[in-house]
Parts: C-alpha cells; structure tokens; sequence
C-alpha cells in the first residue's frame, strides 16, 4: 500500500468520525435547548462550532443540515418569547 493510499483511509476515517461526532452533538445541543438546559445563545453558539466543524471535512449537506437547526433554534425561541410575553399579559387582568 502506498503512503498517498493509506493517507486517503486515514483521512477518510478522520473524516466518518468527525461526522458521527458532529451528530451525536447537534442531537445533544438541541436536547439541551429543548429541555431548557441551555439558552438560544449558547445553542447557536455550540451549533456553529459544529458547523465549522463540517466546513472543514467538506460536507455541504451536513453544513445545510446544521443552518436549518440554527433557523429552527431562532424560530422556536422566538415563538416560546411570543407565548410567554401573551401568558404575562393574560394574567395582568
């Protein structure tokens, strides 16, 4: 086996695990914020570590996959923000 041959294994494994990581992640960040453990900032700030994280292994769909979650984290807190902001008023009287 050529050196240039067992690179391109090495960086290919490098490369799927990264990936799983990057999943195993997304999944615990966005547990995090679904359950109240984290805040939006901190969620979109771990999600965009992990975007980087794609951007550097090259992987357009895994980088399109984490901006949604990132849209979908703005939008969801948004929309718990507007919730609360109605409850509080309903209770004023």
């Amino acid at each position: 086996m050529t050196i240039v041959k067992q690179k391109d294994i090495i960086c290919g494994k490098i490369r799927k695990q990264a990936l799983r990581f990057i999943h195993l992640e997304k999944q615990r960040v966005l547990q995090n914020f679904e359950n109240g453990t984290t805040d939006k900032d901190q969620t979109i700030g771990s999600l965009n570590t992990l975007y980087q994280i794609a951007s550097h292994v090259n992987d357009m769909e895994c980088m399109k996959n984490i901006w949604q979650a990132i849209a979908n984290v703005r939008n969801a807190k948004f929309a718990l923000q507007h919730r609360l902001h109605i409850m509080d008023r309903s209770h004023m009287g």
